[in-house]
Formats: C-alpha cells, sequence, structure tokens
C-alpha cells in the first residue's frame, strides 16, 4: 500500500513525535536545535524519501551519515553545529542530488573538503565556522556547480579572496572580510558598497 502526501506526513510526525521538529511538506523535515538523534533517521530512511533534510544542531552524530546516504532524492541538508566530525564526512558517501549543503562548526580537513567538492550538483555550500585553508577554500571555488559559499571563520587574505572569486565571477564568496564576487567586495562588513 503506497502513502499518499497526507499519510507520509503523518508518518513522519509520528517518528519524529516528541523531537520538536516540524514536517512542513511530505519530503521535508526541519529539525533546527531539536532533539533529533541517530535513531530517528534511521527509522525513517527506508520510506521517507526526503528531499530537504533540515539537522543544524540535533543530537546527531556520525551514525547518522550512512541513513543520510541513503536519502537518494535529498536536494537540501544542513548538518551545522552537530556531533558530525570532519572524519564522519570524509568517510561519506553524500547523495549526488544535493544542492545546498550546511556544514557550519564542523572543521574540514583535506578529504572531507574532497568529498564535498565531489558533488556533482552542489549550487550552495555553507562553511562559516569550519576554519577551511586557503587550499581547501580554492578547492571548492572550483566546483563548476558552486554559485554561493559562505566562509565566515576561516582566515582567507583579501589578495586570495580577489584570485578566487575573480577566476569564478558567479561566484558570491562570504567571508570575515564582507561578500566577494569576480574580484571584489559588493558588501563590506558593516556596510554598503
Amino acid at each position: 500500500m503506497s502513502m499518499n502526501d497526507a499519510d507520509r506526513i503523518a508518518q513522519l510526525l509520528m517518528s519524529l513525535q516528541g523531537t520538536g521538529a516540524t514536517v512542513p511538506g511530505p519530503y521535508q523535515v526541519w529539525g533546527l536545535d531539536c532533539a533529533i538523534t541517530n535513531s530517528h533517521l534511521q527509522a525513517i530512511v527506508g520510506w521517507a524519501d526526503l528531499e530537504h533534510l533540515m539537522l543544524q544542531g540535533c543530537l546527531i552524530s556520525n551514525q547518522s551519515l550512512e541513513s543520510i546516504s541513503r536519502f537518494f532524492r535529498l536536494v537540501t541538508l544542513d548538518i551545522g553545529n552537530t556531533r558530525i566530525t570532519t572524519d564522519g564526512i570524509a568517510a561519506s558517501a553524500f547523495p549526488s542530488s544535493l544542492q545546498s549543503l550546511g556544514l557550519a562548526g564542523i572543521r574540514l580537513c583535506d578529504r572531507a573538503v574532497d568529498v564535498i567538492a565531489a558533488l556533482p550538483k552542489l549550487l550552495a555550500l555553507n562553511c562559516n565556522g569550519c576554519e577551511l585553508s586557503p587550499s581547501a577554500l580554492s578547492r571548492l571555488t572550483a566546483v563548476p556547480t558552486l554559485h554561493n559559499l559562505e566562509a565566515i571563520g576561516s582566515r582567507i587574505a583579501p589578495e586570495v579572496a580577489v584570485e578566487l572569486t575573480r577566476t569564478r565571477p558567479r561566484l558570491l564568496l562570504r567571508l570575515d572580510s564582507g561578500l566577494w564576487k569576480s574580484g571584489v567586495i559588493v558588501r563590506p562588513v558593516g556596510g554598503c558598497a
């Protein structure tokens, strides 16, 4: 027996009861700073077929990455400020359908950056607080599909930002110094351009 949209929403709500998560649609879970755990994701992975999964600040760890990898239609994922580590990301297989990925607060090693850079449809990436090195930032800005990259908290010299965004004129790069595009700051911190 297949589920219609209302059945799917009801089942998701039942599976996530008590976590504080919301289910705005049949293929969406919004659990920002909620009590979603590894076991919650494991319980829904076989049938939920999620497209949008927001888990920033939830109680998940590297164990959840196995469940997340099985949401084959996933377009939006935010796992920032969780217990997930750079080693977990480096060993994971994110769904190739991902277009938006949030990793705020997870310090990223080179192996993890390589996994992220290999995502074929990635359009937006939040790496605020990930402390990216200039070489890691360079590898990420080279992702041909990427349009928006947030990297506040990465110590990147202005001359590096100039070069990275000059070579990728359609890329918007947000750093501590401001919002960069086409080799110039289009919106400095605390002011207008």
